[in-house]
């Protein structure tokens, strides 16, 4: 029996449909349990949000207003207004209210954006208010996770094959627990994570496509990505010139490039202004009086800077309103996963990625150091974590995907030994997040979840099948994930990433040159 190449090659593109199926699907199912885990208000500073997605500023055109106090008021439905208050800082309580609250009802809140925030995020999802509170927050959990699949997926799909793995291997090491978490809430902080990594990735598959249409493919994905950040927060608008400087030494410079650059160089002045110009800049330039000697102040935050980062996987600052403690298993196994995919991706490395990686990591560390040398804060803890955490996936890639993105690869112990501990950082995580809201943290952790149920959404879906649907979910997800991410290395992939190395050498070579003259 002879077979030909083509039904060699069609085996294994059916079988990697197949399994990008399972691994959609997958996702899905890990979603919607991360949707339903909290409830309304569930993650920090909700209240302050939701009152500025149902009255978007100018919040006199979009409610009802009052002047009590002195104090400006929205009106706003009852959950949105009041029911952060049954359940924030209150670990030991199920998320259920002394009084049920109605959505008929209304009641005056202080809790709404008058300029701190962009407008673009809080005016999308204001388009998504059902006539329930807890439809909508659902909703908009549910668009937020969508929207960053379908744009990672639409990335993934037009990267070059090299790139897949580091790829799918950054999010994998910076967003477990934390930035799962904030993916699937209402906080404008799931946007700043997927605009500033969708502009990222999509910007430096352009510089690496090898045709055009791919190239402005990538180009116009890049694009959304930086006005979700500009639509999100200050400094996730900022985080665009971070990353402009990321990938202008990442890469020499070459003429058919030129568009791409000139449309990072534009989005990062669109992004320095709107940081300048947001209501989080003017609170640094306030307290700038307040810091008594800055420099003390600095050393002591740098100093401090290693747990601030433990903050990226939820040590000290875990999911809720930093109400549910992961500082035990899930944190351990998120510092050693993180850690060591860290300390794999420096090993070795050309000058282009050192400067690269230098221009985001001096921002993640930078940052901090000169918010609370400024005075706005008084010390890390306030100024939190996931602030930063849009750049700690951006600079996993960075380190993944330089030279070429073929250095870093795992053995199969290591591989296992990565995907269990994920598995059950995220399936800890999970089930921690609903005990917590479900019957309230104390005691004994129980395993069955349906066992005292005091608070649970009006779905036909119980915390417990909540939970094995995530497990099971995320399990399939990281295994097949990580098929898919392997699955394009072939030999051939391998010689034409070489000849691409060449090019890459001889335009190096080109750009001495001129330099030298």
């Amino acid at each position: 029996m002879v077979v030909t190449h083509q039904e060699n090659t069609a085996s294994p593109r059916k079988r990697h449909r197949i399994v990008a199926v399972f691994f959609f699907i997958s996702l899905i199912g890990a979603g919607f349990s991360w949707i339903a885990a909290s409830p309304i208000g569930g993650s920090p500073d909700d209240d302050f949000h939701m009152g500025s997605i149902w009255c978007p500023r100018p919040a006199e055109e979009s409610c009802e207003t009052a002047v009590i106090d002195g104090v400006l008021q929205v009106k706003v439905p009852e959950p949105v207004a009041l029911a952060t208050d049954c359940h924030a800082h209150k670990p030991d309580q199920a998320a259920v209210c002394p009084e049920p609250l109605s959505d008929a009802k209304e009641a005056f809140s202080t809790r709404f954006d008058e300029g701190s925030y962009p407008t673009l995020y809080y005016r999308f999802h204001h388009l998504l208010i059902q006539e329930s509170v807890d439809a909508s927050i659902l909703v908009m959990r549910a668009a937020n996770f969508l929207i960053a699949v379908t744009l990672f997926a639409a990335i993934g799909i037009l990267l070059e094959k090299n790139l897949r793995y580091p790829y799918l291997l950054a999010m994998a090491a910076s967003w477990a627990p934390m930035g799962i978490y904030f993916l699937t809430s209402i906080n404008p902080s799931s946007w700043a994570i997927v605009g500033t990594f969708a502009y990222a990735t999509a910007m430096w598959g352009a510089f690496s496509a090898r045709d055009e249409k791919r190239r402005w493919a990538l180009t116009a994905l890049a694009l959304l990505g930086a006005l979700m950040s500009f639509g999100s927060r200050g400094d996730a608008a900022f985080y665009v010139f971070v990353v402009t400087a990321a990938l202008f030494f990442a890469f020499a410079k070459k003429r058919q490039h030129l568009p791409q650059w000139i449309l990072a160089g534009a989005l990062s002045l669109v992004g320095i202004y709107l940081m300048l110009n947001g209501g989080q800049a003017g609170n640094v330039v306030e307290a700038r009086s307040v810091s008594n000697n800055p420099i003390a102040i600095a050393l002591r935050t740098l100093v401090d800077l290693p747990r601030f980062f433990g903050g990226l996987v939820g040590y000290e600052f875990g999911p809720g309103w930093f109400d549910i403690p992961l500082n035990g298993t899930v944190v351990v196994l998120a510092v050693m996963v993180t850690g060591s995919l860290l300390l794999a991706g420096i090993r070795e490395g050309s000058w282009r990625k050192w400067m690269s990686a230098l221009m985001v990591f001096g921002a993640m560390a930078g940052i901090p150091v000169l918010i609370i040398a400024a005075g706005t804060y008084p010390h890390l803890g306030p100024y939190q974590p996931r602030y930063i955490l849009p750049l700690l996936a951006v600079l996993m890639f960075i380190l993944f995907a330089s030279d070429e993105g073929m250095r870093l690869r795992l053995s199969w112990p290591q591989k296992i030994l990565l995907l269990m501990s994920l598995w059950v950082v995220l399936s800890f995580t999970l089930h921690t997040i609903l005990w917590r809201y479900v019957k309230g943290l104390g005691g004994v952790p129980p395993i069955n979840l349906d066992a005292l149920v005091s608070w649970w959404w009006n779905i036909p879906v119980s915390p417990m099948t909540t939970w094995v649907i995530g497990t099971v979910s995320m399990g399939v997800a990281l295994v097949t994930g990580s098929y898919l991410a392997r699955s394009g290395h072939s030999p051939q992939d391998r010689s034409e990433v070489s000849h691409d190395a060449d090019e890459r050498s001889e335009a190096e070579r080109q750009e001495r040159a001129l330099n030298e003259r």
